[in-house]
């Protein structure tokens, strides 16, 4: 009996099947996707081994389970990963080897957005603002340097501030006295629950605005981000694994970020601050024109 599947290629997805997170970006993922056309089988996470991955004889793995990100390419298959749901700290935390890591077999759909992106999102927001004040630690290092060489061009100035979730009570009042915005970046071991209300209520002292990278980040406080939600970001992986199937290369070094994005601002926030910008349908569309071909 002739397959559907004419060229005999499995694809792999790997989650853990007790996160709704991943049950849910599994489901948006698979509504994209003409299973009729692509073969898709899951594997639980708590399941995953290099015997069971080589029974399947997969084309393609794709890992929703940022904690098996290092484990996967330990498991020394030959065969490409696309690693998602992680941020670029993430990765530098969980991976030991770093640059090796991110090649050719190794692709990270990240959370993050583009540096180009959130500089412009400011720039639309307050365009006098020029003292951009960045709080990193060592994963986020990386990512510090990327925002810091898309704004060589620009009036932007980027500062830096290496810290921790320990030490970072001690450089708030300078990071907010000397910056014209705080731009947030996705690394936990900075912000997460505990430090988050500190950090807001610092800037909010300070009346220094602060970009968020989340939904809830910016209810909380920050004045305005740029958001992929999952069903934007499994648009994005669903059209890499037909551009995949079709043997079309991905072009990428290794670090792919969200394609598809929109713009959340907290309008009483801005009010408090005496900030006055376009409403976010027109700011998402402003950053959409900037990024077309």
């Amino acid at each position: 009996m002739h397959s559907a599947y004419a060229d005999n290629t499995v694809n792999i997805v790997i989650f853990n099947e007790k996160s709704a997170y991943q049950k849910t970006f599994y489901r948006h993922l698979l509504t994209y996707i003409d299973t009729t056309k692509i073969e898709i089988i899951s594997i639980d996470s708590s399941e995953i081994s290099t015997s069971k991955v080589a029974e399947k004889n997969p084309s393609l793995i794709i890992n929703l389970d940022k904690t098996l990100t290092e484990s996967l390419i330990n498991l020394g298959v030959d065969t490409p990963i696309f690693h998602t749901l992680i941020t670029i700290a993430d990765s530098q935390k969980l991976l030991p080897c770093k640059t090796p890591c991110i090649s050719r077999k190794n692709h990270f759909f990240v959370l993050d957005q583009p540096p180009s992106r959130t500089l412009g999102l400011i720039q639309l927001i307050d365009p006098n603002a020029s003292n951009i004040g960045v709080i990193y630690s060592k994963n986020s290092m990386s990512l510090l340097r990327s925002i810091q060489k898309k704004s060589i061009n620009t009036p932007q100035h980027i500062k830096g501030f290496s810290s921790d979730s320990t030490s970072l009570g001690f450089i708030l009042n300078d990071v907010a006295k000397s910056s014209d915005i705080i731009l947030a970046v996705a690394d936990t071991s900075i912000y997460n629950a505990s430090t988050l209300p500190q950090i807001l209520l610092t800037s909010y002292r300070h009346r220094t605005p602060v970009i968020g990278f989340s939904k809830s980040f910016i209810k909380a406080g920050a004045v305005s981000g740029v958001l992929s939600n999952l069903q934007q970001l499994a648009k994005q992986l669903a059209e890499n694994i037909l551009e995949h199937h079709n043997k079309r290369q991905i072009l990428s070094k290794g670090i792919i970020y969200p394609k598809y994005f929109s713009v959340m601002s907290n309008r009483r926030v801005a009010s408090s601050l005496n900030l006055h910008f376009d409403d976010d349908e027109k700011l998402t569309s402003v950053l959409i024109s900037r990024e077309l071909p």
